[in-house]
């Protein structure tokens, strides 16, 4: 039996109406390609509960702090690049309208997710927008 990725975000325990997946996720969740990591935007209070937990180690990137758990592939960061505002960082109130809730879990759209994509524009970036146009040309 395959997991979903949802399932492997609720495993983590923490509080599903104060996160949002971002990056890659939702392209594991509807099975366009596989997501090995987890990344999340997470509200100040979970991001808070984070400290001294089990695994989780708190560091510096992309001049934001992000709460990283290696063993799980899971980072926290409080704010996220968005591609609409020329890569000023966005936190997770902000993020809310660019979401939807599969599973139970709440993550970025796609065309958030591809948008932003495009504004990276790195290799693996424009792969996942081909397989983002493929996915939705096969859904119309």
């Amino acid at each position: 039996m395959t997991v979903r990725f949802s399932d492997r975000v609720k495993a983590l325990g923490l509080p599903l109406d104060g996160i949002i997946v971002i990056g890659s996720g939702v392209l594991g969740e509807l099975n366009i390609r596989q997501a090995d990591d987890v990344d999340l935007v997470v509200t100040q209070s979970v991001f808070e509960s984070l400290a001294g937990r089990d695994g989780w180690h708190c560091v510096e990137k992309h001049e934001s702090p992000v709460y990283i758990n290696d063993d799980l592939k899971v980072e926290a960061w409080l704010d996220w690049a968005a591609p609409d505002k020329g890569g000023s960082r966005v936190d997770f109130d902000e993020l809310l309208p660019h979401t939807v809730v599969l599973h139970g879990v709440r993550f970025v759209t796609l065309e958030y997710v591809r948008a932003w994509k495009q504004w990276c524009g790195r290799d693996k970036d424009v792969s996942d927008i081909a397989l983002i146009d493929a996915y939705r040309e096969s859904k119309a």
